[in-house]
């Protein structure tokens, strides 16, 4: 067994900063609209990410506030579960896992460019609003809410500490070498 007292929990946290920031660090609260789109139409894909982003330019125009967005991203997202909860997709990081890379790197991008202003009381749609990003399954417009800063060293060092004993539970049980009664000879 490793054990890692805190000097050493820090060390790697250095050796591997950017990564540890990416996954445990500032987040942004975001919400989408999503539109289901792809390069063809078909039967299971209604439209092409040219006529989804389209159809998305069109709403971004009638979004003045939140509440706009909340609006209509209950009506007309076509991703059941933002739909429910009003777009909200919650506090995502860099590299966040739970939404596509394109919507995460979009809304980072405006935050890294100045477009976006953390704190900022103004609900002005062209410094929240980012879009339309398209993604593997569609496009979609994504609405900045508030910023969450990078936890302080203690709540981090949990997150590397929890990190560390994951990585080292898959070298000793790698995937491919372990065997459920689940699984048919």
């Amino acid at each position: 067994a490793r054990h890692f007292d805190d000097a050493r929990l820090r060390e790697v946290y250095l050796t591997e900063r950017e990564r540890y920031d990416s996954l445990f660090g500032e987040a942004l609260e975001l919400s989408a609209l999503i539109l289901r789109a792809g390069r063809v139409k078909n039967e299971l894909v209604p439209r092409t990410f040219e006529e989804a982003d389209t159809v998305l330019r069109a709403l971004a125009a009638e979004i003045r506030t939140r509440a706009d967005f909340e609006r209509l991203a209950r009506t007309r997202s076509e991703d059941p579960d933002s739909r429910e909860r009003a777009g909200l997709l919650g506090y995502l990081t860099r590299a966040d896992p739970r939404v596509p890379a394109p919507m995460r790197a979009a809304a980072f991008a405006a935050l890294d460019s100045g477009k976006f202003t953390p704190g900022a009381t103004a609900d002005d749609p062209r410094a929240r609003l980012v879009g339309p990003v398209q993604t593997l399954v569609g496009s979609a417009l994504i609405w900045i809410g508030d910023r969450r800063p990078a936890p302080t060293w203690d709540m981090m060092a949990v997150h590397v500490r929890s990190e560390q004993r994951r990585e080292f539970v898959e070298q000793l049980l790698r995937p491919e070498e372990v065997e459920t009664f689940l699984d048919v000879p």
